[in-house]
């Protein structure tokens, strides 16, 4: 799932109110921990239901007799509708989504733009590296400062999804994502946060993902190389 589509779903919503389902609960997962807008529209979302509820679960006031216009028989979640409850809940909602917008939601913000490390601020593209002896990419960033890497996508094996990894010059791997097979001869991205690398070698492997049978994966179908140097 990529950001557009979480928006176009009303994801975040959704997700919060368990309303996804789980093909899509799951895709949404792997991307909201790599979007930190959706990451942050995920929080956002879950404490305004939080502080929803809890006004709407407040005891109501009692209603004065049915003489005074007040209509008999109101029962359940309909309660706070009555007019001596559902001026004090309507406004105390009011101030729950007024202090989300004004404090909560800012705030957030302003913390997600002080974090280099979650915002992505430049796109490198690995063309190069498919090319066998050609030049060496490199990756030009600020300490601490989020990238994407872009590349055609040309495994040498067929797979119904491929798993990709970023790997040290070690070999340890650092981050880890999926690929459908649907994305064979397409132009990818992968998303690198801040903080994750340093100055060094770098590859982007990939992988023939398993099957439903547990058969077939584990082999390389393609390797992508780069180094990383800290701008001052």
């Amino acid at each position: 799932m990529d950001h557009n589509e979480a928006l176009r779903l009303q994801a975040a919503e959704k997700y919060v109110l368990g309303e996804l389902p789980e093909d899509l609960r799951e895709a949404y997962e792997e991307h909201y921990f790599d979007c930190p807008e959706c990451a942050l529209n995920v929080k956002t979302t879950a404490a305004f239901v939080d502080a929803s509820r809890h006004v709407f679960q407040t005891e109501p006031v009692p209603v004065e007799s049915e003489s005074k216009g007040l209509v008999k028989g109101w029962s359940g979640w309909l309660t706070w509708l009555r007019p001596a409850f559902a001026v004090p809940a309507l406004a105390a909602l009011l101030i729950v989504v007024g202090y989300q917008n004004i404090v909560t939601i800012p705030q957030a913000k302003r913390d997600l733009a002080l974090s280099a490390g979650q915002v992505i601020t430049s796109s490198f593209s690995l063309q190069m590296a498919n090319v066998r002896g050609g030049e060496e990419v490199k990756v030009r960033v600020h300490p601490n400062e989020g990238f994407s890497l872009k590349f055609d996508f040309t495994p040498s094996q067929s797979f119904d999804s491929y798993a990709c990894e970023l790997q040290d010059a070690s070999g340890h791997s650092l981050l880890r994502e999926s690929l459908p097979g649907t994305s064979t001869n397409k132009e990818a991205e992968l998303a690198v946060r801040g903080g994750l690398v340093k100055p060094g070698k770098y590859n982007v492997v990939f992988t023939g993902a398993q099957d439903a049978k547990g058969q077939g994966g584990g082999a390389e179908v393609l390797r992508l190389s780069f180094s990383v140097e800290f701008l001052p």
